[in-house]
């Protein structure tokens, strides 16, 4: 890892930091021509100094910002409640801070998936497998 301050103000406000990580190999080939990945999307949410972090599994030949997307869809997914005729709930996510204080967040103007991704302030694949799809 490299660190550098600043070099446009006279006392450093700021340090701009490099870091490399290659434990992941992250094989192209593994989704091309047909061929289906089993890959894990760390996603981290937060608000204010509130965080939530979680990991789905996609399953597929997408790859990139794509996979993340749709990870971000089906963490959404996961978070619907289950259907009650008697009375309507929001998806919820709870967030807690370094004191676990917790933050309710709900989807109360039904904006589904795009109020987590406006949420959404790192995603990370972070692991990559072959997966054999089922056959029909």
């Amino acid at each position: 890892m490299t660190t550098k301050a600043c070099r446009w103000a006279a006392t450093p406000c700021c340090t701009l930091r490099t870091e490399w990580r290659f434990s992941l190999n992250y094989d192209p080939v593994l989704t091309c021509s047909g061929n289906y990945a089993k890959q894990t999307v760390r996603l981290v949410f937060g608000l204010w100094e509130y965080r939530h972090t979680t990991e789905v599994e996609v399953k597929g030949n997408v790859r990139g910002l794509d996979v993340i997307d749709y990870a971000v869809e089906r963490f959404y997914e996961s978070l619907l409640p289950e259907a009650d005729a008697d009375e309507y709930t929001f998806p919820a996510l709870d967030m807690s801070d370094e004191s676990f204080n917790v933050l309710h967040c709900a989807d109360e103007d039904d904006q589904g998936a795009d109020w987590l991704k406006d949420m959404l302030v790192s995603a990370e694949i972070v692991k990559i497998e072959p997966h054999k799809r089922q056959e029909r």
